[in-house]
């Protein structure tokens, strides 16, 4: 196997995926300590690397009633027991045990990046589509996982798998 995509926004308890529509339609990155860390829109590769560089190697997506109405998807994260909800963002950074007044601005910066259509602090330039300010507030912890391999086994016609010197291994078989 050649090379892995990896997908940024992982639930690290089942290895669910979290669909990029999350971000896509609002949601921002928090790391531990309530801040933003990076461009949520960027590649899965870029996202991903900065997540693994936090100290603590996860982070949170965090939306707020707005970005949820809006994506199906979040409502089965929530049946799923994925998010952590509350009625106010110093309630959610409570529960998440990070620090308040950071959380909340962060989230003041962000929402002014919105009103300006210009995130100042990492180009965000796309998806900057709403204030998070509508309660009750979301948030799911997340790390990156590999989402698929790509490339896998040689084979040949007959179904064998070969070594690195293209001669069949004795006994494995893969299908196409």
């Amino acid at each position: 196997m050649g090379e892995i995509q990896i997908h940024p926004t992982v639930e690290q308890q089942t290895s669910y995926l979290i669909s990029e529509s999350i971000r896509g339609g609002g949601a921002i990155l928090v790391n531990q300590q309530g801040n933003r860390f990076f461009n949520e829109m960027e590649t899965r590769d870029k996202v991903s690397a900065a997540i693994i560089a936090l100290p603590e190697h996860y982070a949170y997506i965090v939306f707020d009633e707005h970005v949820r109405a809006k994506n199906k998807a979040a409502d089965e994260y929530i049946a799923k027991g994925f998010v952590t909800s509350a009625s106010s963002p110093r309630e959610l950074a409570e529960k998440l045990g990070m620090d308040y007044h950071a959380f909340l601005a962060t989230l003041e910066c962000y929402n002014g990046a919105v009103e300006k259509q210009h995130d100042e602090q990492f180009g965000r330039t796309t998806a900057l589509r709403a204030p998070i300010n509508e309660g009750p507030f979301h948030a799911i912890r997340i790390a990156p996982g590999v989402h698929h391999t790509m490339g896998g086994v040689t084979i040949n016609t007959d179904g064998e798998v070969l070594n690195v010197a293209q001669q069949p291994i004795r006994g494995a078989y893969a299908a196409r």
